[in-house]
C-alpha cells in the first residue's frame, strides 16, 4: 500500500494546457480513465447521433444514463441490496445520470467485502455502504462526480458536486432504523421519494 501511495494523487500529474501535455512527477505514476469511461462514451455517443441528424434520444450505457432533446425523463434510483426496489427518483432534462457504489463490483474474502472503488487517501477500497447518483449536463461530468462523491461521502460529496454549475446528486444510506435513507441535494433533476 505504501508503494502505491507514493505513486498516487494529482500532485503528480502535470497539466500543461497551452502544449496539451501531461507529464509525471514521478516514475511509476499512471492515468486510469475507468472513472469517466462509461460517461465519455455516452457523450461522444449524442456528438455521434447528434451529427447524423438524431434530434432527441435516451442512450444507457452500463446504468449510466444521458437524456438529450426530449423532454424530463424519470430515472429510478434502486436500492443498493436490492436492484428491484426503486428507492428514489431522479427527473433529467438534456443531461446525464451516474451512479456509484460498492454493491455491484466487489470481492469477499474471510475479512470482509473489498469494494472496486479506492479512497486514494489510503489506498484501500471505501468503506462505506450504499450508492450515490448525480444529475449533472455531460456524462463525463456525471460519471466523474459520482465516483468522487462516493469516495468523499454524503456530506462532502455532496458540497463538492454543488461546486458544479448544473450538478445534483442524491445519496442513498443505511438507515439507522435499518434499510435505505435518501440524502439529496438541491439542482437540476430534483429527487424525489417513490
Amino acid at each position: 500500500l505504501a508503494a502505491a501511495r507514493a505513486v498516487t494523487g494529482h500532485h503528480l500529474v502535470r497539466v500543461d494546457t497551452s502544449l496539451a501535455t501531461i507529464a509525471f512527477a514521478r516514475p511509476g505514476v499512471a492515468l486510469d480513465l475507468g472513472g469517466i469511461a462509461k460517461g465519455h462514451a455516452l457523450d461522444a455517443a449524442r456528438a455521434a447521433m447528434t451529427a447524423a441528424g438524431a434530434t432527441a434520444g435516451l442512450l444507457d450505457l452500463g446504468g449510466n444514463l444521458l437524456v438529450f432533446g426530449a423532454g424530463p425523463g424519470e430515472v429510478g434510483i434502486v436500492a443498493p441490496d436490492d436492484p428491484q426496489a426503486v428507492v428514489a427518483t431522479v427527473t433529467v432534462t438534456g443531461g446525464a445520470v451516474a451512479t456509484s457504489g460498492q454493491y455491484e463490483r466487489y470481492v469477499e474474502d474471510g475479512e470482509g467485502r473489498w469494494g472496486h472503488i479506492l479512497d486514494p487517501r489510503r489506498g484501500l477500497p471505501v468503506p462505506a455502504e450504499g450508492s450515490v447518483t448525480v444529475v449533472a449536463p455531460s456524462g463525463e461530468l456525471a460519471d466523474a462526480l459520482a465516483t468522487a462523491a462516493f469516495v468523499l461521502g454524503p456530506r462532502d460529496g455532496a458540497a463538492f458536486v454543488a461546486r458544479w454549475p448544473g450538478a445534483s446528486c442524491v445519496f442513498v444510506v443505511p438507515a439507522p432504523e435499518g434499510g435505505w435513507a435518501v440524502l439529496r441535494t438541491a439542482g437540476p433533476g430534483p429527487a424525489r421519494s417513490p
